[in-house]
């Protein structure tokens, strides 16, 4: 904490300086969440040959998913009746990103409860007006499942939420709560794709249930070449449909501060740096140990 305590005054000083010296550009930042349908659709048209969708780093921004639906709005001849469903409805939940890369005037406000929102698509809450926007979402779920005479329930509840502020800033929050109950709790993950994760409580009486969270937010600014941004967040790197070579989702989430440069069509720029803990000493003392 005491080394990103340190860093953050500087942070400050860069966003402050690109939002005096870059001009404004409709790329706002919002990460799409990793575990969206919206990735393996767009993994699927691009194998086709349909679009070119780069995902070497991911997650991606929902403004740069939108781009892509868009293209795929004007090629449906070459689309299954499928796929045609799926994207009438991405393009229901991607409505703000669209809107935005179409600079389509919003006058007035657009609000919606516990109803639909402007594009049709139900929201527990969704706003927007000229120079603000958020889409809040509750999260809730439960799984059960039964192996060799033994149970294992899952159960996780929690928000998400993701909105623009102004030309240039985004931000999104994704908290999920969770426990794991039953005779074959896998604590560890450790042989398994599933992320990692840092036990918060256990069930002491019975010893047979654990309770952990998940907390994962962002915060960026773009300008017309390029955009930092300030989080906690996966950072997948690299290709792979179980698990990547470079850097995946396995481990827990970490805090990043990241940079993306793209002064041309040629050239990209991608650095970030990130703050890792793993409960392991890396010291250089020498301890004696026993083996049994």
């Amino acid at each position: 904490m005491k080394i990103i305590k340190r860093f953050l005054p500087k942070f400050y000083f860069l966003l402050f300086t690109f939002y005096l010296f870059t001009s404004p550009l409709f790329s706002q930042t919002a990460f799409e969440p990793l575990h969206r349908e919206v990735y393996g659709f767009l993994d699927r048209l691009s194998a086709r040959g349909i679009i070119e969708y780069h995902d070497l780093i991911t997650p991606v921004s929902r403004m740069t998913i939108a781009e892509k639906l868009r293209e795929l709005s004007q090629m449906q001849d070459e689309l299954t009746a499928l796929e045609k469903q799926e994207l009438a409805f991405l393009l229901q939940d991607f409505k703000f990103e669209l809107d935005r890369l179409n600079t389509v005037e919003i006058t007035g406000e657009d609000f919606s409860y516990l109803g639909k929102d402007v594009a049709g698509r139900w929201r527990a809450l969704s706003y927007r007006d000229d120079h603000f926007a958020i889409n809040f979402s509750p999260i809730y779920g439960v799984r059960y499942g039964q192996n060799d005479g033994k149970s294992q329930s899952h159960r996780w509840n929690g928000a998400y939420l993701y909105g623009y502020l102004g030309e240039n800033w985004a931000f999104s929050f994704d908290f999920r709560d969770n426990r794991e109950a039953g005779d074959n709790v896998d604590e560890s993950k450790s042989f398994s794709p599933v992320t990692g994760i840092d036990v918060d409580e256990r069930d002491l009486a019975t010893g047979n249930a654990i309770e952990y969270s998940e907390v994962r937010t962002t915060l960026s600014y773009d300008w017309s070449w390029g955009r930092a941004v300030f989080g906690k967040d996966f950072i997948n790197w690299g290709y792979a449909q179980n698990g990547k070579v470079v850097l995946s989702d396995k481990a827990p989430s970490f805090p990043f501060l990241r940079l993306d440069i793209n002064p041309t069509h040629w050239l990209k720029f991608n650095y970030f740096h990130g703050w890792l803990e793993s409960d392991v000493v890396d010291s250089t003392a020498i301890y004696p140990t026993l083996r049994e």
